[in-house]
């Protein structure tokens, strides 16, 4: 018994351990061998499928449809954002498991993969895999749920409901909008899934409330995880005062009704889905009682993970508030949180330099679609001026630094915040006063207390009526009023005794004072001397040593995108690079899809992460920080290099022989050359090529390059040798 009960005690010890420690939580990540959907070309999983006999399209239709859910469903396999073997997967992969305990032959069909998504979204697909966002995984409420929404996919599947909706669009408008619109059904077909997926959902032995419920979810998902207010006592401090009018006194309400118009719309309203599952579930019998068959808390920490990425996403795709808002709910469970701590600093310098840039709007909604709790979170960073917005910014990101005071990325935000602060127009650290606004006041109190005056606080001057202004000017001693208008000046008073904090800006004026010299020496030079100074200034990217990340590839017919030829081409572009490479002497490290059998999972892993980096620092405004800093500096560390190549390659033939018929008939000896000019001409490639820096944190540089010429490997080669010499 003893030895039983250790062995009990160390399998819990070891599982606590393996979770994830949402106190330094990293992103999840792929785990396991690489499964054969992410392996096998695309155009061999098309050959395989045209070799099947089990469906009612004719030979064409089926290599049509077959393109269009292969191709596409393969872009987003290797887009990055899609994960497998990770805890979420496996724990949807389970509860799988229990829906279809009977049904094996069903389930051995059956592949689930988690998108890393703040959608809130699942869908299925003819070849047997269903993606789960982590966007909708972070809005439910339990096991019984996500079960109901896995049944109702299923349905789909084993109804053929994506060949039928194929079947169902016109089919006149090319494979990309067929790819788009495969996970979208007629109202017929979603029925039909929901009341399928409801037998499913009863035989496991789900308790049949919690239902109706998964309508609210799809009914409210748009909305952030929890509506909880968020309001002054939220920023305020003993170091920071933040007056009452920055904040909404009304409430935002909630818009979404269950019954709206469907009449346009190919989805059912939610009204209209409740009712007919209502009815399903009155007329099935020997209903289980339960909302959940795993382990215990086991749903309440895969959501969480969803949730923490949910924070990450935001930031990567430019939502800073709705990770605010996210971070301020998460903080309650887990107040210890480094990287809430970090993420929320983040946040703050990124909302600062909108600010500062004057481009605000871009990341607030309309007032117009402000809705719910989070409204009073837009509200209050709209009404902030500039210098208020920024000082609000370097407070909070002061006091999240001093919860870690060594983290090396706390302190980069720090620094970047405090650059912001010494740029920004009309700021001089001198303004900032050595006390609180709360001290502040008490001293003033204090002060016209024993002066016998009756102003304490200077309102703003279009509130003051012309006895104030009288008052004002009367009782005004030295030191003895405060503009409440200027409160924001009061609230960095720690740091303006700060050490670190003066030291760093007295860093600022020197590199200031610095580049006024220069500017002054280059104003003085010669036009000869200043040419060669711009020559040397512009010095060309170091890329003895690259990382390529998965290259990309077009080719177009007249009308539209030729898919089997794209992957032909990213083949023969993949080697070029690697030939034109070698041939100048650069070492190319290559990461892409034509490599993940051989390099396995984490080389999988790694270019996802690189992907999402591109995506964030493409639309990141000037201050920032990488949101995958440890994991981005350990990749740079293990490459061996801190530059990334992105590119892609884009060709178009289309002979063009009007022309050359007319001038074949006026000048008939020179028919071979105008038959053969249009064969020759009818190519045009362009290739686009993007290098980012790593340590920088920033593109480095990009060439975009045109010829008329066929995209042969020798002849992409040529090219390429160019482009990596010139670049």
């Amino acid at each position: 018994m003893k030895i039983f009960s250790f062995i009990i005690i160390l399998f819990v010890a070891l599982n606590s351990l393996a979770q994830k420690n949402f106190d330094s939580y990293t992103t999840i990540q792929a785990e396991g061998k690489i499964p054969n959907d992410f392996t096998i070309l695309s155009s061999s999983k098309v050959k395989t499928g045209m070799e099947e006999q089990n469906t009612t399209l004719s030979s064409r239709e089926r290599k049509v449809f077959l393109e269009g859910i292969h191709y596409g469903i393969d872009e987003l396999l290797q887009s990055g954002l899609v994960i497998y073997g990770d805890e979420i997967s496996k724990y949807i992969n389970d509860v799988a498991d229990k829906l279809l305990a009977k049904e094996k032959k069903l389930r051995d069909q059956l592949r689930f993969y988690t998108i890393k998504s703040n959608a809130t979204n699942a869908f299925s697909t003819d070849q047997g895999i269903i993606f789960v966002t982590t966007g909708l995984v972070s809005q439910l409420v339990n096991e019984a749920q996500l079960a109901f929404i896995l049944a109702h996919e299923i349905a789909h599947f084993t109804e053929k409901h994506v060949i039928e909706t194929f079947e169902y669009k016109s089919r006149n408008k090319g494979i990309n909008y067929q790819i788009t619109q495969l996970a979208t059904y007629s109202k017929d077909k979603e029925f039909e899934a929901d009341i399928l997926g409801i037998e499913f959902y009863q035989k496991a032995g789900y308790t049949k409330k919690d239902i109706l419920r998964v309508f609210d979810v799809m009914m409210y998902s748009y909305l952030p995880i929890d509506e909880v207010p968020i309001g002054r006592s939220y920023f305020q401090s003993e170091l920071c005062y933040l007056p009452s009018n920055l904040f909404p006194t009304d409430k935002f309400e909630i818009k979404a009704a269950e019954d709206y118009d469907d009449s346009r719309s190919s989805h059912p309203n939610i009204k209209s889905r409740k009712e007919k599952a209502l009815l399903k579930i009155e007329s099935l019998k020997d209903w289980g009682s339960n909302s959940a068959y795993l382990a215990e808390g086991r749903f309440e920490y895969v959501r969480n993970i969803s949730r923490f990425e949910g924070v990450r996403l935001d930031l990567i795709n430019q939502n800073f508030l709705a990770a605010l808002y996210t971070i301020f709910i998460l903080e309650k469970e887990f107040p210890k949180s480094n990287y809430l701590n970090r993420m929320k600093s983040q946040a703050w310098l990124n909302i600062a330099s909108y600010k500062k840039e004057g481009k605000l709007d871009q990341i607030i909604p309309k007032k117009s679609d402000w809705e719910g709790e989070i409204s009073s979170l837009y509200y209050f960073i709209r009404n902030m001026r500039n210098k208020e917005l920024e000082i609000m910014a370097m407070r909070t990101i002061e006091d999240c630094r001093l919860k870690d005071p060594e983290n090396e990325e706390l302190n980069l935000i720090w620094k970047k915040m405090i650059n912001s602060l010494y740029t920004s127009e009309g700021f001089k650290k001198e303004d900032l006063k050595s006390q609180t606004f709360q001290q502040a006041t008490d001293s003033l109190s204090l002060i016209l207390s024993e002066n016998k005056v009756d102003s304490v606080v200077t309102l703003p001057s279009e509130e003051l009526s012309k006895y104030d202004k009288i008052k004002k000017k009367v009782n005004t001693i030295e030191n003895g009023s405060i503009d409440s208008t200027k409160f924001y000046l009061y609230n960095l008073s720690d740091l303006v005794s700060n050490e670190l904090f003066n030291r760093e800006w007295e860093l600022l004026d020197q590199a200031n004072l610095r580049n006024e010299k220069l500017k002054d020496s280059i104003n003085d030079l010669s036009n000869r001397a200043y040419k060669r100074y711009i020559k040397n200034k512009n010095e060309q990217t170091d890329l003895s040593k690259y990382i390529l990340v998965d290259p990309s590839a077009v080719s177009y017919t007249k009308r539209s995108v030729n898919y089997e030829k794209s992957e032909a081409l990213k083949i023969k572009y993949n080697e070029a690079f690697k030939n034109a490479s070698d041939l100048l002497g650069l070492e190319l490290i290559s990461i892409d899809r034509f490599n993940l059998a051989a390099q396995g999972t984490e080389s999988f892993n790694d270019r996802g992460i690189l992907t999402s980096l591109l995506i964030q620092i493409t639309n990141s405004p000037k201050e920032k920080m990488l949101v995958d800093y440890d994991i981005i500096q350990n990749l740079t560390k293990k490459y061996g290099t801190s530059k990334l190549v992105f590119t892609i390659v884009e060709h178009l033939y289309y002979p063009e022989f009007s022309g050359n018929i007319f001038y074949s008939i006026l000048f008939p000896p020179l028919f071979p050359y105008f038959f053969a000019a249009p064969f020759i001409k009818g190519n045009n490639t362009e290739i686009n090529v993007l290098v980012l820096d790593t340590k920088k944190g920033e593109i480095t540089a990009v060439g975009q390059y045109f010829f008329e010429e066929p995209s042969t490997k020798l002849v992409l080669q040529a090219h390429l040798y160019d482009i990596l010499k010139n670049l």
